[in-house]
C-alpha cells in the first residue's frame, strides 16, 4: 500500500495500523479527527505534516521510516495530546531534531537513541531530554524515576560529571537519613501499636 485511500467514511476510527507498506506521507490523515493510535513502522514515510493540529492522536508509531530533518517533525509540536511517540530507526544525524522533539511537553514516552546517530552526536543526550521534558517517563529502554533520574540530569546539566556525582551523593544521603529516620521511629510505633491492642 503506498497511499492511504478509502479512510473518508471511516470518521469514527481510533486506531489505525499500517506498519510494513510503502507509504510515504500519511496524506488523509487529518480526516480521522477521532484517531488516537497511529501505528506506521517500517514505511518510507519522510515527513509527519499530515499530523498537524490533529485534536486526538496520542500515540504515534512511526520506527523504520526516513523522516529525518527538523521540518518533518515540526508538525508534532501541534497535537496536543501526544503522549508516546516512537521515531527509532530514522537513520536521523541531525541532532536539531531533537529540539523539535523538545518542544512536546506533553510526550511521556519516547523511543529515539536506537538507529538514529543523533543520540550519540548530543553530549548527554539523556540528561537533555530528562530535563527538557517535564512530562517524560520512559526513554528509549529505561524508565525515568520522576526525581531522582531529573536531579540528576538538572545537576549534570549545571555543571557537568560532578555536579552530577555530588548529586547522587546527596540523594544517598537524603535517602540514608530518611531510612534511619525510620529506624528510629520503629521501636515508638510498635509500642503505640501493641498498647492500642491491649486496650
Amino acid at each position: 500500500m503506498s497511499r492511504l485511500d478509502g479512510l473518508e467514511e471511516l470518521t469514527e476510527l481510533t486506531q489505525l495500523y499500517v506498519d510494513g507498506n510503502i507509504l510515504e506521507n500519511l496524506a488523509g490523515i487529518e480526516r480521522l479527527r477521532k484517531l488516537r493510535h497511529l501505528n506506521a513502522n517500517d514505511n518510507s514515510l519522510s515527513t509527519l505534516e499530515h499530523v498537524r493540529d490533529h485534536p486526538s492522536l496520542q500515540t504515534i508509531f512511526v520506527r523504520g521510516n526516513r523522516i529525518r530533518t527538523p521540518a518533518a517533525f515540526a508538525a508534532l509540536r501541534t497535537c496536543a495530546l501526544l503522549t508516546s511517540l516512537d521515531v527509532a530507526q530514522n537513520d536521523i544525524d541531525d541532532v536539531t531534531v531533537l529540539d523539535e522533539i523538545k518542544s512536546i511537553p506533553s510526550i511521556e514516552l519516547l523511543y529515539f537513541a536506537r538507529g538514529n546517530q543523533a543520540a550519540g552526536a548530543l553530549e548527554g543526550y539523556r540528561h537533555v531530554l530528562t530535563s527538557a521534558l517535564p512530562s517524560l517517563r520512559w526513554l528509549d529502554d529505561a524508565e525515568i524515576d520522576a526525581e531522582i533520574d531529573r536531579r540528576r540530569a538538572d545537576a549534570h546539566l549545571r555543571g557537568g560529571s560532578e555536579r552530577e556525582i555530588a548529586e547522587i551523593r546527596t540523594i544517598r544521603a537524603e535517602r540514608d537519613a530518611s531510612l534511619a529516620s525510620e529506624h528510629r521511629a520503629f521501636p515508638a510505633a510498635c509500642a503505640e501499636f501493641i498498647a492500642e491492642c491491649s486496650a
